[in-house]
């Protein structure tokens, strides 16, 4: 077959997997709604609608977020994901609508790219076919589209082209190949989600540390410095092109609550149980939560951070040609990397991992479930290779007949059992996967649950035992077999993964902030809370208002600090969702410039009259050690309109007049205009004092007094004051933060370098060829 005929196939093999991707979301496409994710509702929704709202009025990315946590820097949140390349359609078109087209459009390139990796790796177009639906419709991938996860799909569907280009530069040792694959790393970085990018960043290591083994004996020291080399410069131009969020981002988490790590509590939060393990093979064992059967715990989260199913006809295969997949460099090394991420993913269910957790990286995430997606990686490529292995007429030896039928005939009880025997068959499930609190009903539902799911499995795995018996009998060709094989895993997680694909009317989320207008609608932009649960979280991102709560991984440690104390609560670093605030009427709250407080109990708005002004003048100065400020401002002692606390380390300018009344005394401040990275303040002063913003204080922020820069200094533990002289005075302050800057010109210049280098590859070999051995 000619090369061309060859590409021809190859595309038809490609437009084939992207129609199927297109088929599978199509109940999506032609409905009047929108995707359905929980957390792209709470979360991902009102931040890309602020943006693109944002985008559309300014025609640039807004940089602080005023809506939550009184105010917050955006572009240090690496989940908005402002600078992903793919994430330009949340620029072009509605927040709801893009997200569905986004959405469509990553799932088919990662089963395109999944495609491509397989196929460079000389596996057939059917077994790349194959790795490529697998790769896409596991139930790990599509439990988290169900869940809402837009920054775990922008950063999944890159693995495979890291990989490519990671596999070929350790093949070729060409420059070219690990500055592309940098390229790729660093999109998936931009991508959104840290952790995903770290792990792949570990599998990328692993990746060249098996190569060295494997090769070290026939190329000798010179290919592992070629190696080494090539990967530490894949993996410096994945940072150095993504430094744009990545400068931002690390000067965030360094003054949040994720600071220096955080403890091995958290950080195991969410380990994989081993009893969920039997989801691998029995995926709705423990039922759905889009159904209301999730019975195993209250949170329903589980069902999509633990469920890595890859089909049960695709593991059978995989299976029965394991001694065949082993003996192969490419398919030991997938095989060893599925178990590294069942072994990492266990969390605290591992003896080990708390030597685990002492190495870099390992501290800085929770969730160690989250590395399964390499597990279902590695199964898609191995299900490709099991294709190609098992088209060969002498792979059917007797072991492989054996295990087919054992799994058989004992599987056989187990599902007449659960269906004969429902109360015994809930003892049982109660002593094992217990103990639980439940009534009879309750039970007989679980049992319901839990033998439809044996029931399908068992019938899957039966369909693919008559098929192996008849491929052994050569009852059926190679090429049929393979096609019923490839039939069989498409109904299996097709069968999965469909109900996981819902639709969600947004507009009746859009219609209850109709009940905030007054909030919405105040000229002031005064700040507001919500006690209770009668909104959606982030209600201050959703429908436009300043809210002194919020939800997001990343929070500032001094303003959870500052919050927790005036609920008299101790810190806690594991703080993501800032919605406990009851006490509102502590002086430390009232400070926040709150003037609407929304009783979701009574079902009212209140509003107060004195509230504290968004900026005042002050002529007294105070200054405490960092642990004593709190707690003098909770004291009789502070009284916020007529003096100003600071750090001793700061060394505040003390003001040495005193004023009593600033008001009578013609003194004043008025905000003059409020923007996202620009607030501007008019002020008279009749004596050297402080002006003081009820705004927080953040790196960046700089502040121009008639048009000179002074410091800003941290008052009040939180919020942002700068000294002035008398007189009449413009004060301006804006965002504009150095590690944008700087990020903004490592990125560029690093993606201009990538490209002199990728085309000097091209037109120099040789060149190429000098400077990697110069390197070595």
């Amino acid at each position: 077959m000619t090369e061309p005929e060859q590409k021809v196939r190859d595309l038809t093999a490609i437009s084939f997997l992207v129609a199927v991707v297109v088929a599978f979301f199509a109940k999506i496409i032609c409905s009047k709604e929108t995707l359905y994710g929980s957390d792209f509702l709470y979360y991902f929704y009102p931040a890309k609608r602020f943006i693109y709202d944002f985008f559309c009025t300014n025609g640039s990315v807004p940089f602080w977020n005023p809506h939550l946590f009184s105010g917050a820097p955006l572009i240090a949140n690496m989940q908005t994901s402002m600078f992903y390349p793919l994430g330009f359609l949340y620029y072009l078109m509605p927040t709801d609508a893009a997200y569905l087209y986004s959405t469509l459009l990553h799932c088919s390139l990662g089963a395109v790219l999944m495609y491509l990796f397989v196929r460079s790796t000389r596996i057939s177009r059917l077994g790349s076919f194959l790795s490529g639906f697998i790769f896409v419709f596991n139930g790990y991938f599509i439990a988290h589209i169900y869940a809402g996860h837009l920054s775990f799909v922008q950063n999944y569907i890159w693995i495979p082209l890291v990989f490519l280009f990671a596999r070929k530069f350790m093949e070729t040792r060409e420059l070219k190949h690990a500055v592309a694959g940098g390229l790729v790393l660093g999109i998936q970085i931009l991508g959104g989600f840290p952790q995903i990018a770290f792990y792949t960043i570990l599998s990328v290591l692993l990746l060249s540390f098996y190569s060295c083994c494997l090769n070290f004996k026939k190329h000798g020291l010179p290919y592992l410095f070629k190696i080494s080399g090539g990967t530490f410069l894949l993996l410096a131009f994945g940072f150095l092109l993504s430094a744009i969020q990545l400068l931002p981002t690390y000067e965030f988490t360094g003054l949040s609550t994720r600071a220096g790590g955080v403890g091995y509590e958290f950080a195991t939060m969410d380990s994989l149980p081993p009893r969920n393990l039997l989801t691998f093979v029995f995926p709705l064992l423990f039922g759905s939560p889009v159904d209301g059967t999730y019975w195993i715990s209250d949170r329903t989260w589980g069902f999509w951070e633990y469920c890595a199913y890859a089909g049960i006809a695709a593991m059978a295969a995989i299976v029965m040609v394991i001694k065949k997949l082993v003996r192969d460099r490419m398919g030991l090394f997938f095989v060893l990397l599925a178990l590294t991420a069942l072994f990492l993913a266990l969390g605290q269910y591992n003896p080990v991992y708390p030597l685990i957790y002492r190495l870099p990286g390992f501290d800085s995430f929770r969730v160690p479930a989250q590395i399964l997606f390499l597990y279902v990686f590695s199964i898609s490529v191995l299900i490709g290779k099991a294709v190609d292995i098992l088209k060969a007429t002498d792979m059917f030896q007797k072991n492989a007949n054996r295990i087919v039928i054992v799994i058989l005939f004992f599987c056989l009880p187990l599902v007449i059992g659960s269906y004969a025997f429902p109360e015994a068959f809930g003892g049982i499930i109660s002593k094992h996967l217990g103990p639980f609190d439940m009534d009879s009903e309750r039970l007989g539902l679980i049992v319901s649950v839990v033998s439809c799911s044996i029931f399908f499995t068992y019938c899957i795995f039966f369909v693919f035992s008559v098929c192996w018996y008849l491929r052994r009998k050569g009852s059926i060709s190679p090429g049929m077999f393979t096609g019923m094989l490839m039939g069989l895993c498409m109904i299996d997680l097709g069968s999965f993964a469909f109900p996981l694909i819902r639709t969600f009317d947004i507009r009746g989320l859009l219609q209850e902030g109709e009940l905030l207008s007054p909030i919405i609608g105040d000229s002031q932009a005064s700040r507001g809370v919500i006690l209770g649960r009668c909104f959606i979280k982030n209600a201050g991102l959703w429908y436009g208002f300043q809210d002194i709560q919020g939800y997001d991984p990343l929070v500032l440690r001094r303003y959870m600090e500052y919050i927790n104390r005036s609920q008299g609560l101790p810190p806690d670093n594991r703080v993501v969702n800032l919605h406990y605030i009851r006490d509102v009427n502590n002086p430390l709250i009232r400070m926040l410039n709150l003037k609407y407080v929304v009783d979701c109990q009574a079902r009212q708005i209140r509003a107060y009259d004195g509230f504290m002004p968004r900026c005042w003048i002050v002529h007294h100065t105070v200054e405490k050690e960092k642990d004593q400020i709190l707690d003098f401002m909770m004291g009789r002692n502070f009284h916020p309109l007529t003096m100003v606390v600071f750090e001793k380390d700061q060394s505040a300018v003390t003001a040495v007049s005193v004023v009593s009344d600033p008001v009578s005394a013609g003194e004043s401040c008025q905000i003059v205009s409020y923007a996202n990275t620009a607030i501007h303040a008019q002020v008279r002063m009749n004596a050297p004092g402080f002006l003081v913003l009820s705004e927080i204080q953040y790196p960046g922020w700089q502040v121009y007094v008639d048009g000179k820069k002074k410091k800003i200094l941290t008052g009040n533990y939180l919020f942002r004051a700068v000294h002035l002289e008398p007189g009449n005075h413009r004060v301006r302050f804006i965002f504009n933060p150095v590690s944008f800057r700087l990020g903004t010109y490592i990125s560029v210049v690093s993606i201009v370098t990538a490209i002199i280098l990728i085309f000097l590859s091209y037109r120099k070999r040789k060149f190429i060829h000098d400077v990697l051995s110069y390197a070595a």
